[in-house]
């Protein structure tokens, strides 16, 4: 059932855990954390007539050897793993037996003033647990004791009475300082922080639960409309607010300022949306901040046919907000966050996006349980993709699970290749996946832009951006190409591109450094960087196959390509076997001689051909008409 890998530990025989990934240790796997097996969408079931823990492989753990990777079936016959240290004295077996024992409980969260307070009830029916704590983030670094209302005697006494009056014994209350919320995020940029009920046993192991409103809580999507108001951090910057997992966990979510005019836009919106009718197709792309991508082509080609039903949801500080509005019409571009721009997603039929729906949000991380609703009640969310779905294994990431409401429900998909690691990796129906092609391919495959650039640009990586810029860093890698720039004067322009994410990061955690490079940083439409270059050197951004498409030469930076793949905890798809461009893993020795190689020779390798038309099929330039006419053929009405 366990297949290793170098450093990675999987799943085999087509099993898969609840977000279909079969990687066993990867980054967050919490210790002590139950985890079943399924097959098919499906929890695996044996026979345990004895309802003991029953231990069918373990191995050890092959970055700690404190650890043990543990198979088991569960007392009730469902099939599990476990990452467990080993104990002294107790077996594996009863390790486990401890971890399974989840304890009973109901909180609610609270926001007095500068505190987050959790009150209710935690019951555990031993007396063996010497510490009772909350664990904030994935990291469990931040935590704080549960104090309980009563003394350990009173409830030693009544742990295993389940009466009202008895289980008040346990009751009790966890507080954090939001000031310690807001330097754990600055620290260590985690956007979702789940919430964790920490015991530390007699035998002085350490037991990790997941919170919730009721620790019965199982599957629900239900869950995910649940959000507390936000709670201000950092005035004007810097909020969150409580969501729920789909399973009911408990999360903390670090969010931006939201205008109190919006929430009253959007009040209204909801209110005006009972009585005005629009069922409209939605369409918008990152953020709803752009009109560049591949839901902008699609709505284009949809205005080309007098679309009446296409709405494009778009920022009204966007430099082409008023042009488009004066081409397509004010009732076909609406502004992200207005009373109409909620009507219509209020009464939305199809929602199309180049990005997850929670993009068409008032931001991005939302708080808002009218709009959460209406992505968990709409079945029609097509995923047009913003970048082909082969670079890293997103799908070991768990991206795509149709358990997750915010996940699509149609995806489109760019060959064979991707299709099959959709079957794979995911529970999605043949139907549901949408072999047309990515519309934005069109675009790079028609270009007839003269290639005379060099750009540069990496992929995000969040665990090297924060707290320091360290040696071979995400930052200090640019820092080593810039220093390459004044050798490139063959190129009529040198594009140094940050992405989005990491120029929000350096913005608030390294200003310095974002203001000693900020001269060379390309400010323009990636598109159009992307279309003049004729060498593009990035590493496994999803943007090399745009460029490829568009006829540029790709270099691919590989030198951290070990440690990214442990930090995404799996391999990535582009290996040197199937890549389509040189491959180097030295910027200071290497790059500059492959650049000048690629420049200017104007020969193609046939094998990086060969590779690249079996990773992307759909290059005839007809991508969006195609997916348009199921859009309006009725394909996703079915």
């Amino acid at each position: 059932m366990i297949n290793v890998d170098g450093f990675q530990v999987s799943l085999s025989n087509g099993f898969h855990d609840f977000n279909y990934t079969k990687v066993i240790n990867k980054k967050k796997r919490l210790e002590f954390k139950k985890f079943y097996i399924y097959e098919d969408g499906k929890i695996v079931l044996k026979n345990n007539p004895e309802k003991n823990v029953k231990i069918l492989e373990n191995i050890k753990h092959p970055e700690d050897e404190e650890k043990r990777i543990v198979i088991y079936i569960d007392p009730n016959g469902r099939l599990s793993f476990m990452i467990v240290k080993k104990h002294k004295v107790l077996t594996l077996e009863k390790v486990i037996e401890k971890a399974e024992s989840n304890p009973p409980h109901k909180v609610i969260p609270i926001s007095f003033f500068k505190k987050l307070i959790f009150i209710g009830v935690i019951r555990f029916r031993y007396a063996n647990m010497q510490k009772v704590e909350l664990a904030i983030g994935y990291d469990k670094s931040l935590t704080n004791n549960f104090t309980y209302f009563f003394p350990h005697k009173i409830r030693d006494f009544l742990a295993e009475k389940t009466n009202k009056i008895a289980l008040l014994a346990h009751s009790g209350y966890f507080s954090v300082d939001k000031k310690d919320v807001l330097a754990k995020y600055e620290k260590s940029g985690e956007i979702n922080n789940p919430i964790y009920i920490k015991s530390v046993t007699e035998e002085g192991l350490n037991y990790y639960y997941p919170l919730k409103y009721d620790g019965y809580d199982k599957y629900n999507k239900k869950h995910y409309v649940y959000s507390t108001k936000r709670m201000k951090l950092r005035k004007k910057q810097i909020y969150s607010f409580i969501r729920k997992s789909i399973t009911g966990q408990y999360v903390i979510v670090m969010t931006d300022y939201l205008k109190k005019s919006v929430i009253f836009k959007e009040k209204i919106g909801k209110f005006l949306s009972l009585f005005i009718r629009t069922n409209k197709d939605i369409y918008f792309e990152k953020f709803s901040k752009g009109a560049n991508e591949s839901a902008f082509e699609v709505f284009k080609l949809s205005k080309k046919y007098n679309d009446k039903n296409s709405v494009y949801i778009l920022d009204k500080h966007h430099d082409q907000f008023n042009k488009l509005r004066k081409i397509y019409g004010k009732k076909s571009v609406v502004a992200h966050n207005s009373i109409r721009g909620f009507i219509n997603i209020f009464n939305a039929n199809k929602i199309i996006s180049s990005d997850l729906s929670t993009h068409m949000f008032r931001t991005l991380y939302d708080n808002s349980r009218f709009l959460k609703s209406k992505i968990n009640n709409n079945n029609k969310k097509i995923f047009l993709q913003h970048g082909i779905s082969l670079a890293t294994n997103v799908f070991e990431r768990g991206y795509f699970n149709p358990k997750v409401p915010i996940a699509p429900d149609f995806i489109v998909t760019n060959s064979e290749v991707e299709q099959n690691l959709f079957k794979i990796y995911t529970d999605y129906k043949p139907k549901q996946l949408i072999l047309t092609g990515t519309p934005n391919l069109d675009l790079y495959v028609k270009n007839t832009e003269k290639q005379t650039d060099i750009t540069f640009m990496l992929t995000w990586r969040p665990w090297d951006l924060v707290g320091e810029i360290s040696s071979n860093s995400y930052i200090d890698r640019y820092l080593q190409f810039i220093k390459l720039i004044n050798e490139l004067h063959f190129a009529e322009n040198v594009n140094v591109i940050l992405h989005p994410k990491a120029r929000e990061i350096l913005t608030e955690q390294f200003p310095d450094v974002l203001k000693s490079i900020e001269e060379y940083l390309y400010e323009g439409d990636i598109k159009e960087a992307l279309m003049k270059s004729k060498v593009l050197i990035t590493d496994y951004s999803s943007i090399c196959f745009y460029a490829y498409a568009g006829g540029s030469k790709v270099i691919f930076f590989w030198g951290d390509k070990e440690e990214s793949e442990k930090q995404y905890g799996a391999k990535n798809i582009l290996q040197e076997e199937n890549a389509f461009g040189d491959i180097i893993y030295d910027i200071d020795n290497k790059l500059l001689k492959t650049i000048k190689d690629n420049f200017y020779n104007n020969y193609e390798n046939k094998q990086y051909r060969k590779n690249f038309n079996k990773l992307v099929e759909k290059t005839d330039g007809n991508n969006t008409e195609n997916i348009y006419k199921l859009i309006k053929g009725g394909y996703f009405e079915k």
